[in-house]
């Protein structure tokens, strides 16, 4: 079709896994875009396999402002994040992090834990990954510089992905960066691979890429050389 009519800045594909077989494989996109396919959709769209708008995935009012990522944990729960401050409903404020359901509906036991207070400084979420193993936790990467109350976290979380509260484990809270980030990737051994505009990682010279171990310190096992320029 005519494609999307913005940027798509987020993409994800539900699982082999997702207990809905008919979504398996389905895709789901985010960006700054109000129409796919000639079809409107408010910064977030699902796609059947053959790239049609998937009917099926209840839009809602879609969000109020750039949709920037999107992750799909293997039950085909959806995660998102961006600049909104609502999504789905503009009567449920949803502060730069939503769930969905594998339909698209709300989920409203999930609450952001983002306030848009004043210490959280200009947030956007970047990039969003599920940890593997049933540990019930998001990383979410941006550029804030605090989580609601919380001061000490900076540019990476660690939230529940039932409640939407800010875990007090590893890496959330313990991680020294100077900058915020726009990619993470999580391996199978649990360490965390970072991309964004930080040169500083726990205080060692890490310029755009890092990789850190689980428990938050810089991995030195992996060597980058001068890293990105």
């Amino acid at each position: 079709g005519s494609g999307a009519n913005g940027n798509v800045l987020g993409i994800a594909i539900h699982p082999t896994t997702d207990p809905v077989v008919a979504n398996r494989g389905k895709v789901v996109i985010v960006g700054d875009f109000t129409q796919v396919n000639g079809v409107s959709r408010n910064r977030i769209c699902r796609l059947n396999t053959d790239g049609s708008v998937d009917s099926s995935f209840v839009a809602g009012t879609g969000a109020n402002s750039t949709a920037r990522a999107v992750a799909i944990d293997a039950h085909g729960l959806i995660y998102v994040g961006g600049d909104f401050s609502n999504i789905q409903s503009a009567t449920t404020p949803r502060r730069y992090l939503a769930k969905l359901l594998s339909d698209g509906t709300l989920d409203t036991a999930f609450t952001s834990p983002f306030t848009g207070a004043v210490a959280e400084g200009t947030v956007q979420l970047n990039t969003l990954a599920v940890e593997d193993g049933g540990t019930g936790a998001l990383l979410v990467g941006g550029s804030f510089t605090a989580v609601g109350a919380d001061t000490t976290t900076k540019y990476i979380a660690r939230i529940s992905t039932t409640l939407g509260s800010v875990l007090g484990s590893l890496p959330s809270g313990t991680l020294a960066l100077n900058g915020q980030v726009k990619s993470i990737s999580l391996q199978t051994d649990r360490k965390i691979l970072l991309a964004g505009e930080f040169t500083s990682v726990n205080g060692l010279t890490r310029n755009y890429l890092a990789r850190i171990n689980w428990d938050g310190t810089t991995d030195t096992e992996i060597n980058f050389g001068t890293g990105a320029n």
